[in-house]
C-alpha cells in the first residue's frame, strides 16, 4: 500500500522512472534465477511497449501468432 501511494503521488516522468527501474530489477532477478534466454511478446501496434522492451535490452526476433494474437516476439539473453 505504501508503494502504491508513492507511485500515485509521483509526477508522470517519475512514474516512468519507477517502471523502468522495476523492469530492470525484475530482469536482474530473472537472470539470476533462470539463466538463458528470456522471451517477451508485444502487440505490434503498441509503439510505446515496443520501444520500452528494446530499452530493456531485448532484440526483435520474429512476428508470430501466439494464442490467436499476432505478436512481436523479442528475446534477451540473461547475463
Amino acid at each position: 500500500m505504501h508503494v502504491a501511494r508513492i507511485i500515485l503521488g509521483a509526477q508522470a516522468s517519475m512514474m516512468i522512472g519507477y517502471i523502468t527501474e522495476a523492469g530492470f530489477a525484475l530482469l536482474d532477478v530473472m537472470g539470476a534465477t533462470h539463466p538463458g534466454e528470456i522471451l517477451a511478446m508485444v502487440d505490434p501496434t503498441n509503439d510505446a511497449s515496443n520501444h520500452v522492451i528494446k530499452k530493456f535490452g531485448f532484440e526483435f526476433w520474429e512476428l508470430a501468432v501466439v494464442s490467436g494474437y499476432l505478436d512481436n516476439l523479442y528475446r534477451r539473453t540473461s547475463i
